[in-house]
């Protein structure tokens, strides 16, 4: 168990003990009880807050490791698909290299045949003298003959001539490419072993960064484990306030009906029942009344009078919740709570009649600015409260 855990454990024990009156200090008042429940509740509040400080701060934290580790994992992302093209050329230019070979390979045994074939014509020419050139040129019968012989002679020797000269050329120019995409092929390995060592570098630090978001995380999920605990732990009290205040006491039910709690403000802000509350479901178990009266006076300051006749049984002095808060018991069952009061004029035990300022109207506990919170309950059960008072008078 947490630190916070035990001690907030050990603090509820204690005001626990007291509201449940079972602490040898002799006998506890109702009013007594809820106070020693309130304070519990202060103190939750108070480890609350803290908490949701903790919790927005880590929040935080978690958010900029989650950007860090998705920003490492797109760059790995983004070289594995450079990596993935340059294999492709490189095994594209490695099939283009393999087919200039075989061209090369091919002009140069090309070269080899015309080659051996222009040796072996002259090799037959100077065997055989009457193939010979001479033999021919002297066989012809004319000036005219012999001119056409020769110059055909000279033809078939220039054309051998000119065919190797062309093999050579063309095989020149395909060692010239080949050397070209050797070239590019060392680039591109180059190229591919220096994305291998970004891509390793980058796997290390998402690596890194991934460790960091799960450290995070797993903060976040043990303070949010601490927050939510503390929200159960808040609403046992609650449970135990609301159980006190449904005990019926030993006056008499005063009847009559109940007075608008706020005479001449009429605005009512927020309603009895289900609302949203900072994004959330909220069921609110009164009214608020807001606003300016008819001259544009704001509410703030404005006298918040007893509803019906009745004890105070609570005048609470709260930082969270409701605050400042007086509870009127009318009897029978019937209680009145006035909350988030700026200041209140009564004290436990008063008596006080229809009408009479019990406190002023403010901002105190969670409150998003000035109102009056009212409550009508019946043996502990929040019921709306205009179907029982008379609206804005």
């Amino acid at each position: 168990m947490s630190i916070l855990k035990r001690t907030l454990a050990l603090l509820l024990v204690v005001a626990s003990l007291f509201a449940l009156g079972t602490v040898s200090t002799g006998a506890l008042t109702v009013e007594e009880q809820i106070q020693a429940a309130n304070v519990a509740i202060a103190e939750i509040n108070k480890k609350k807050a803290e908490l949701e400080a903790q919790l927005a701060e880590i929040e935080d934290e978690v958010e900029a490791a989650q950007y860090k580790a998705n920003t490492y994992a797109q760059r790995r992302a983004l070289v594995e698909e450079e990596l993935e093209l340059t294999n492709t050329k490189i095994e594209l230019k490695q099939t283009e290299l393999s087919e200039k070979q075989m061209l090369i390979d091919e002009t140069q045994r090309n070269y080899d045949e015309t080659y051996a074939l222009f040796k072996e014509r002259l090799v037959s020419m100077y065997k055989n003298n009457t193939a010979s050139s001479l033999s021919v040129l002297l066989g012809c019968d004319t000036f005219s003959e012999f001119l056409v012989t020769a110059d055909n002679i000279s033809s078939i020797a220039q054309r051998d001539t000119d065919m190797m000269d062309q093999l050579i050329q063309q095989k020149q120019e395909l060692e010239e490419a080949k050397a070209a995409i050797s070239e590019e092929l060392e680039q591109l390995e180059q190229d591919k072993q220096e994305r291998e060592e970004l891509y390793s570098q980058l796997a290390a630090l998402y690596q890194e960064a991934n460790g960091e978001l799960t450290e995070v995380q797993a903060e976040q999920a043990a303070k949010q484990e601490d927050y939510d605990e503390l929200l159960r732990l808040r609403e046992e009290q609650e449970k135990i306030i609301d159980a006190l205040m449904a005990e019926n006491s030993d006056i008499d039910y005063v009847g009559g009906y109940y007075a608008w709690p706020v005479p001449g403000y009429s605005w009512i802000s927020s309603p009895y029942g289900w609302r949203t509350l900072f994004g959330q479901p909220n069921f609110h178990g009164g009214m608020d009344i807001a606003g300016s009266n008819a001259a544009g006076v704001g509410i703030r300051g404005q006298n918040a009078i007893a509803s019906n006749t009745g004890q105070v049984t609570t005048a609470y002095y709260g930082t969270t919740g409701y605050g400042h808060y007086v509870i009127i018991d009318h009897g029978g069952g019937y209680k009145t709570l006035y909350g988030h009061l700026d200041a209140i004029y009564v004290q436990v035990g008063d008596w006080v009649a229809q009408g009479t300022p019990i406190g002023a109207v403010g901002s105190t506990g969670n409150s998003t600015g000035p109102h009056l919170h009212f409550e009508i309950r019946i043996n502990g059960e929040k019921i709306d409260p205009e179907t029982m008072v008379s609206y804005g008078t």
